[in-house]
């Protein structure tokens, strides 16, 4: 079962640094092609605008165990929503987060 965590959860859970280092990371893995990136693809659906972008590396993680995602998000009149999903190296399903 996928844990769920809103953004008031993120910001309980993960500090600047340390999302700075993981951003890092993650960058220095895809400058070494150790790390798959999809740019953002969006699809226009009426007055609505789906937008997402993926990414993934097999030894990527705090126990280096590897994950996927993928930020999926809407634009409309009402707004932004930011969702990611978040995928361990096996395939299972691990997090959906707001974002």
């Amino acid at each position: 079962m996928a844990l769920y965590l809103t953004e008031a959860d993120v910001e309980k859970l993960l500090d600047m640094p340390t999302a700075v280092r993981a951003v890092e990371e993650a960058f220095r893995l895809l400058g070494e092609e150790k790390a798959g990136n999809q740019p953002r693809r969006r699809v226009m659906a009426g007055e609505s605008v789906l937008h997402f972008m993926a990414g993934g590396a097999a030894d990527l993680g705090a126990a280096g165990e590897g994950a996927t995602a993928v930020k999926v998000y809407t634009t409309s009149k009402l707004g932004v929503r930011f969702t990611v999903l978040l995928y361990g190296n096996d395939g299972a399903p691990l997090a959906v987060i707001q974002a």
